[in-house]
């Protein structure tokens, strides 16, 4: 007599058939399985080495960002954020990145990532401060609008931009929503200053500028 399978037992048996897949697909690395490992995939395309994450958060402003997690992390010699997607078909991946070097001295090491898809978008400043008496931060960069080049912008960030991180170290991360961050020619050219207290000029470096878009 033949014998019929329950709908509980097909279930089983498809669930495990999947998992089956999904395991030797990441045995062979044709899939990530963890956000992680395409973390991994971004750092290697910017040749850093072994990393830290250094924060980890979520931003569902984009329809592409909705399955996807933003992590800034950091290696011995650069800092990275970047945004990992996921897929069901291909599991974790690597979306956009931007990284900046860490290892020129310098007291303040700055960078800039923005995402647009149709009218919507998402930017985030980052960066790592090795001055411990830099209290104060501003941007400062040629207006895109001005065709004379002459008229310049300023912006102070704010003080919930900087923290410190479990190793010590302090460092930013802002989110640019205070102003039309859909007119991503402005970045360009930017400079980051860092100051004391009293005003006095720290350090100072061009913001390193990088920016995605993806279709509606």
């Amino acid at each position: 007599m033949r014998k019929y399978r329950s709908r509980k037992e097909k279930a089983f048996r498809r669930a495990a058939v999947i998992a089956l897949l999904i395991a030797a697909l990441c045995a062979t690395n044709a899939m990530n399985f963890l956000p992680r490992q395409a973390v991994r995939d971004a750092a290697d395309s910017q040749n850093m080495g072994e990393f830290t994450v250094i924060r980890s958060f979520y931003d569902g402003k984009l329809r592409c960002y909705r399955m996807a997690r933003q992590y800034m992390v950091e290696s011995a010699d650069a800092l990275l954020l970047c945004a990992v997607g996921f897929d069901p078909l291909m599991g974790w991946y690597d979306r956009d990145w931007c990284a900046v070097s860490t290892d020129d001295g310098n007291g303040i090491h700055m960078g800039y990532r923005g995402h647009q898809q149709g009218e919507a978008y998402s930017g985030y400043f980052f960066g790592r401060l090795d001055d411990e008496n830099i209290a104060q931060m501003k941007l400062r960069w040629k207006d895109a609008g001005d065709d004379n080049g002459e008229r310049w912008c300023e912006k102070t960030l704010d003080e919930d931009a900087f923290f410190r991180g479990e190793n010590g170290k302090r460092y930013l991360l802002w989110e640019a929503d205070s102003f039309d961050a859909t007119n991503t020619r402005w970045f360009h050219g930017m400079t980051a200053y860092a100051y004391d207290e009293a005003g006095k000029l720290l350090a100072e470096e061009e913001v390193r500028w990088h920016d995605w878009g993806t279709k509606e």
